[in-house]
Order: structure tokens, then C-alpha cells, then sequence
């Protein structure tokens, strides 16, 4: 049987040579399974019969390549469907035609075909109740008179105010003053403040009062003196060079040094000491220079500051440091008003402050006794919480230090 059955494997084998690739040669050494449990043949017995078992097997691979390829067409077909009914029912929303009855019949499994007709009549119901809500107002209300043709706005430029700058943030974001920041962003909000705009466009301007928290009694009037009593000199430099360009202001309460500096030095000046204050301006400034806003912070300063002291006798005057500024920085000017205060005014001590600092409190007593406890070297100051707080931002000095 085992003869015959070889002999029948390799007439199958000669049979369909010519129909297959020949095969590659079979190693005469391989064993089936079973080779232990039945006797062996010979070697050209074996192949042969290993060679009609591997014809024997089905060729696989065939049937599952074309149904993958079949479903692969299958799902290619349907995506496209789904996509041109998507693509067909959005332009069918933009145009505003709303489909209510279809003449084919969608299948169940385009569930996002579904969820985009719910959306599309929610948004139709949404836009009919809209509607009648505005035909109800309409109905209701009268007709508004035309709008008033307004000039359109216009940024200020080179040579604008504080005022001017001011209006324009609150005709833009439509700002109330002291009420409402309108739609003024955060920076717009510290440049506001910063150009103090609610006492500019707000109405009438209120002077600075001092810090609530800290309440200045009001000076008494100081005894005469016969002795010569210690020259204090209050340093600052101004300019009206902007940003933006050169500022002309309207009037002398729109510089922060007649509204914050000079008013709260009134406020805060101590009896047994007098002072001189020192302002430096560069040449050219278009106000202070060449506007004449020299004269008139002059004759400002003898109406409020002056004459006020005087009659409690407190000794005050102004004088003015014309700084070449070249390099239009700080520096030269801080120099300028120091070397003004020390060598034309013979001032004892030098106060270096900014033209926007508000004095708090009384300051005089207790810088002096404190640079006495140096034996006048070096350099003392108040405790500001505004700017860089590790160094000294507002200077006391004795003329000691210039003199080193």
C-alpha cells in the first residue's frame, strides 16, 4: 500500500508539473511526525512522499487578500458617500436653506449625519426666535434718530498734552472718569493713572492730598531766629520731552512737579532749617527754556510756596540748574542741580529726589541726626515702597560727600 501510494504521489506530481513552478528540492532527511512509529523507507521513498504531502496542502492567501481589498473598497465608497452628504448639507446651512424632507433614504449608521440635522433645526428654531424677539422690539420701540456724524479719532501726535492724550482713551473706550474704565485694557489703566486723566477730562482738578494713612499737622509758625540755621537744598530735574514728543501743557498743575513734589515740600518743611530748592532743566526744553515756563514756575512758586513760609518764618527760594544734556539722560542733570546746590547755593545738606515724589512725613530732623551719627559721611534716605527697593532712590547727603 505504501508503494502504491507513492507511485500514485508521484503521478499526481508528474500531472501537475506543468500547471505549478517547480518546487524547491526537499531535504531527504526530514521525518513527519509520525516517523518514529512506522518503518522507514528509503531515501528516495521519502522524498517522494514529502513531496506529495506539500502538494497535497491548499495553496492559502488568495481568498483573503481579495476580501480585504474588497472591504477596503467597501469602506472607501462609504466615507465618500458620508463625506458629499456632509459637504452637501453644510453648504445647504451657510445659504441659510434649512432641508426638512429628503427623497432618499439615509442609512442608521451616519450618526454624524444625525447629530448635524439636530444641530442645523436647533439653529434654525434658535434664529426664528431671534427674529421675532427683534420684530416684537421693533414693534415696540420707535425709530432712532440718525446717527450724528462724528469726526473720526485721531491718536495725538508730537506736541500733544497730557489732556489731549487723555481724551482720546476716553472717547475711544468710552471711560467715565472716576466711574467706569470702559474697555481700557490693564497698560491703557497705569497710563491713565500715571497722566492722572480723571482730574484732566474728569472735570475740575483736585490737588493731590497727602497719603490717608499718614496725617500731616499743618505747620505752626516758627520762632525768629537770629542764628545762621543749616541750608537744605531739595534737588530735581524736569523736562517736557514725552514719548511722543514735546509736551505743552495747559497749565502749570499738569507737571508733576507742581502737582506731587512742591506741594507735599510745603506740607512737609520743619521748623530751625532753610531750604533752597533746585530744579534742573536741559537747554532747549521747549517749555522751560524756550516757553517761558521758567518765569512762570517762578512766580508759581513765590504765590504758593514762598510767601506761605514766610509768614511762618520758614526761609525758601528757588533756583534753577540750565544742564547741557547732550546725551538727554538723568545723569548730566543730577549733576547739574547737585553742583547748583553746592557751589551757588552753599547748601549744607542736598536732598536728591524725583520731580514726581510726594514727601509723606516730616523728613528734615531725622535725616540730619542721622548723618550726624556718621560724623556726616555717606548717605541716608526715607524708606520708599515704589521703584527698586535695594537701593537708596531718594539721596541725603552732607556737603561733606561733595567736598570728598
Amino acid at each position: 500500500r505504501r508503494e502504491a501510494a507513492a507511485a500514485q504521489g508521484r503521478r499526481h506530481l508528474i500531472s501537475g508539473y506543468l500547471l505549478q513552478p517547480p518546487l524547491k528540492a526537499v531535504n531527504s532527511n526530514l521525518r513527519s511526525p509520525d516517523a518514529s512509529t512506522r518503518p522507514q523507507l528509503n531515501s528516495q521513498q521519502g522524498a517522494d512522499t514529502q513531496l506529495a504531502e506539500a502538494m497535497a496542502q491548499p495553496r492559502r492567501g488568495g481568498w483573503t487578500t481579495a476580501a480585504v481589498l474588497g472591504l477596503l473598497v467597501l469602506l472607501m465608497g462609504r466615507a465618500l458617500y458620508v463625506q458629499n452628504e456632509t459637504a452637501q448639507r453644510r453648504d445647504g446651512f451657510m445659504n441659510g436653506d434649512v432641508p426638512r424632507t429628503h427623497s432618499y433614504k439615509r442609512h442608521d449608521a451616519s450618526e454624524h449625519v444625525n447629530f448635524f440635522d439636530q444641530f442645523m433645526r436647533s439653529e434654525a428654531e434658535a434664529r426664528s426666535l431671534r427674529e421675532r424677539e427683534a420684530d416684537q422690539q421693533r414693534w415696540n420701540t420707535p425709530e432712532a434718530p440718525p446717527p450724528i456724524q462724528q469726526k473720526p479719532l485721531q491718536r495725538p501726535g508730537r506736541g500733544s498734552t497730557p489732556r489731549d492724550e487723555c481724551a482720546f482713551m476716553m472717547q475711544k473706550h468710552s471711560v467715565i472718569p472716576g466711574a467706569n474704565w470702559g474697555s481700557l485694557g490693564p497698560n491703557g489703566q497705569r497710563r491713565w493713572t500715571k497722566l492722572r486723566c480723571d482730574g484732566l477730562v474728569g472735570g475740575s482738578r483736585v490737588r493731590a492730598p497727602p497719603p490717608r494713612h499718614i496725617n500731616v499737622p499743618e505747620l505752626e509758625t516758627c520762632p525768629p531766629s537770629t542764628q545762621n540755621q543749616p541750608l537744605i537744598a531739595l534737588c530735581c530735574g524736569t523736562t517736557t520731552r514725552g514719548k511722543q514728543g514735546w509736551i505743552t501743557p495747559q497749565r502749570l498743575d499738569d507737571l508733576a512737579v507742581f502737582h506731587h513734589l512742591l506741594p507735599s515740600f510745603h506740607r512737609t518743611v520743619e521748623c530751625g532749617f532753610r531750604y533752597v530748592v533746585v530744579l534742573g532743566y536741559d537747554i532747549g526744553d521747549r517749555w522751560w527754556d524756550l516757553g517761558g515756563g521758567a518765569e512762570q514756575g517762578r512766580r508759581w512758586f513765590q504765590e504758593n510756596i514762598k510767601s506761605q513760609l514766610a509768614a511762618k518764618n520758614v526761609q525758601v527760594e528757588l533756583r534753577y540748574a540750565v544742564v547741557d544734556n547732550k546725551v538727554k539722560k538723568p545723569g548730566p542733570v543730577f549733576t547739574g542741580i547737585t553742583r547748583e546746590a553746592f557751589y551757588e547755593a552753599k547748601a549744607d545738606y542736598i536732598y536728591r529726589v524725583n520731580d514726581d515724589t510726594e514727601l509723606a512725613t516730616r523728613w528734615a530732623k531725622h535725616f540730619v541726626e542721622a548723618l550726624s551719627s556718621m560724623n556726616n559721611v555717606g548717605a541716608v534716605g526715607p524708606a520708599c515702597q515704589q521703584g527698586n527697593r535695594r537701593i537708596l532712590t531718594h539721596d541725603f547727603t552732607h556737603r561733606t560727600h561733595m567736598e570728598i
